[in-house]
């Protein structure tokens, strides 16, 4: 599902965050934007999932996936997207990627998982439903 210029999260925060090394840019009434950048995914995924843990545990209803600085989904980060995803949908949440390369989403659509993610068109944060 693509989510076409959601509107910004009501009292988000001004400042950037760092939840056990990730950078969270907003979490606010059940929306949290964390963002992931090659650096990021140099570390290792094993760290990625870790540091996804915490901002998982504070219970957003919507955690949005800010992709900008990522250049091309390797699969294994995709399971681990693919992971974060199960685990937000048993609480009844959701993942939304933004930020989303051309070739990203062509790995996306390639692989037949774009239908498993919304996604942002805009850089503006996604709202829960």
């Amino acid at each position: 599902m693509l989510l076409l210029d959601p509107p910004p999260v009501v009292g988000a925060a001004d400042e950037e965050d760092t939840v056990d090394g990730l950078r969270v840019l907003e979490h606010r009434d059940g929306v949290t934007v964390v963002a992931l950048d090659d650096e990021n995914l140099l570390q290792g995924l094993v760290d990625l999932q870790c540091h996804l843990s915490p901002v998982l545990a504070g219970g957003p209803r919507t955690l949005v996936v800010d992709l900008r600085g990522v250049r091309l989904l390797s699969s294994a980060t995709i399971g681990v997207l693919l992971r974060t995803r199960r685990r937000c949908r048993a609480r009844g949440g959701q993942v939304v990627l933004r930020g989303l390369s051309r070739r990203s989403r062509d790995v996306l659509r390639r692989t037949g998982l774009s239908p498993l993610f919304d996604t942002a068109s805009t850089p503006a944060p996604a709202v829960s439903r």
